[in-house]
């Protein structure tokens, strides 16, 4: 009977594509804004550390990924070092001893759409953090990297407005209000049939200040 119906089966259809994907591994980031790979140490931009911090490494053929695990933003991507025991650092163009300040800074005002607020956040952190300005501009050039002009002036306002004069922290400021945005669109466009006692109720969003707080060193000093 089996050989009967074998004669008139057709092949499974293939509903489904296998997909290859990367290998994605997880590392601590150590106090030095190092992870070690394979014996060697490869280095982050200044002010990713904080305690229990990890990162995403990607290995791409002769380089290594580093970047975040929630956002999926880049930190820094490295060429995959053969040797052991070596430091591989990041190259910094805005750290060129050739390329003037003047010339840095206004390529991060640039950045930052020329804004009065980006103007008044450059100034403020030139004079906190004027022995680190370098890495301070670098860190502003990269974060804000994909992102609309609109959110980075929405970022620059919040940092004003609250006299935070830190690169990470206007970082930490963009990524945050991108994924408040996100929240909102998906609240938004939900369609979902409840029951309309509980029409109107949205999950808790803790506001920024409370991730700032608990980065603060004291009342007055603030955390890179």
């Amino acid at each position: 009977m089996y050989a009967l119906e074998k004669q008139h089966l057709l092949p499974a259809p293939i509903m489904f594509k296998t997909k290859h994907y990367e290998d994605i591994l997880t590392y601590p980031v150590r106090k030095d804004n190092t992870i070690m790979y394979k014996q060697n140490r490869y280095q982050l931009p200044k002010g990713t550390y904080t305690p229990s911090k990890k990162v995403e490494l990607i290995k791409k053929n002769t380089s290594i990924i580093l970047r975040d695990i929630e956002t999926k933003q880049i930190y820094v991507t490295h060429p995959i070092c053969l040797g052991k025991g070596s430091l591989v650092k990041i190259i910094h163009p805005e750290r060129d001893i050739n390329t003037p300040l003047d010339k840095v800074l206004e390529s991060t005002l640039k950045a930052l759409g020329s804004s009065e607020n980006a103007k008044i956040l450059l100034e403020n952190i030139q004079r906190e953090k004027s022995r680190y300005i370098k890495d301070q501009l670098g860190v502003i050039l990269k974060s804000v990297e994909g992102y609309s002009n609109e959110l980075i002036q929405k970022a620059l306002g919040y940092c004003v407005e609250r006299s935070l004069w830190s690169a990470t922290t206007f970082k930490d400021v963009l990524q945050y209000l991108t994924a408040e945005s996100k929240a909102i669109v998906k609240d938004t466009t939900a369609n979902i049939d409840i029951s309309s006692k509980y029409k109107g109720l949205k999950p808790e969003i803790r506001h920024i200040s409370e991730y700032i707080y608990a980065l603060k060193e004291d009342k007055n000093r603030w955390k890179n």
